[in-house]
């Protein structure tokens, strides 16, 4: 039989435990609630918002749309409202299944008053209103529901999450930067020798520091495929204006690592494309018997 001192020092325990939880919970909430807060919700003018009526109607569904802007704040030289990031986000009402689908930023829409340019441009002209009334009229969707994101909220993420210092020296026009091994170990980690390791790699210019690493497939992109190409041959000049670029647009095998690199749809710097039709690339990945 336990003696009464005893229970009494449990219970205090308890008691402690429970109202560190407590604490803790607050704490949170206070987080949470605090960002909350920092959100700004613009009156939607949804009379301006124009959706198809021949488009088929859909029930049981509601559609969202998620922009992610360039702009950097108030006051910076970088505050263009370019949704570069438009995400469509489809809720079934009765199973909760959620499907996105993402569009791409350069694709060729009619963004207003019979105007062809970028999808990103939409919103940089008429706001949320001008951009998803693109979205509904070029692609068949009834969405009056939206939220947007810009540059700050992105760095507050990074932030909450611990941080990631991304140098632009790879990044420098007329000159080549450098990369080693060793940084994108400091920045990734290591690479897990018993699965098949594939990268998300923007620039492809560091190619060979990535199979290095490690990287069993690296998907990549940004040179536009060179602008301009020379049919069977390979691209002329990069947005660094380095010339004939080695890794300007196919798929590339190097023994057992490939390496494939997006021609794109859209444009960079010189906004033309010679013998250099835009793509969109569909890879299907197989487990081997």
């Amino acid at each position: 039989m336990a003696r009464p001192g005893k229970k009494r020092k449990v219970l205090f325990v308890l008691e402690i435990i429970v109202l560190l939880l407590f604490i803790g919970g607050l704490y949170v909430y206070g987080q949470i609630s605090s960002r909350l807060d920092k959100i700004k919700q613009p009156e939607l003018k949804k009379e301006e918002i124009v959706v198809n009526q021949e488009a088929p109607k859909m029930t049981g569904y509601k559609t969202y749309v998620l922009f992610g802007i360039d702009s950097r704040g108030e006051g910076s030289k970088f505050s263009a409202q370019n949704s570069d990031t438009m995400i469509i986000v489809s809720v079934n009402n009765d199973t909760k299944e959620v499907k996105m689908a993402s569009v791409y930023r350069d694709t060729l829409l009619n963004i207003g008053n019979d105007t062809y340019t970028k999808a990103n441009a939409a919103y940089a002209y008429g706001g949320p209103e001008q951009a998803i009334t693109m979205l509904n009229t070029n692609l068949d969707l009834d969405i009056s529901d939206y939220a947007t994101a810009d540059f700050s909220a992105l760095v507050e993420v990074v932030d909450d999450l611990g941080g990631l210092e991304i140098p632009l020296s790879c990044y420098r026009r007329f000159r080549k930067g450098t990369l080693t091994v060793e940084e994108i170990i400091e920045r990734i980690g290591q690479p897990d020798e018993t699965t098949y390791e594939v990268l998300l790699a923007h620039n492809p210019t560091y190619m060979e520091t990535y199979q290095k690493w490690g990287a069993d497939l690296v998907l990549s992109g940004h040179l536009h495929g060179g602008v301009v190409r020379i049919p069977g041959i390979l691209g002329v000049i990069s947005p660094a204006f380095e010339l004939f670029p080695k890794y300007s647009g196919d798929l590339y095998r190097d023994g057992d690592k490939i390496s494939v690199v997006s021609k794109g749809l859209g444009t960079h710097t010189f906004h033309i494309r010679l013998w250099n039709p835009a793509e969109f690339i569909v890879l299907h990945l197989k487990t081997c018997n």
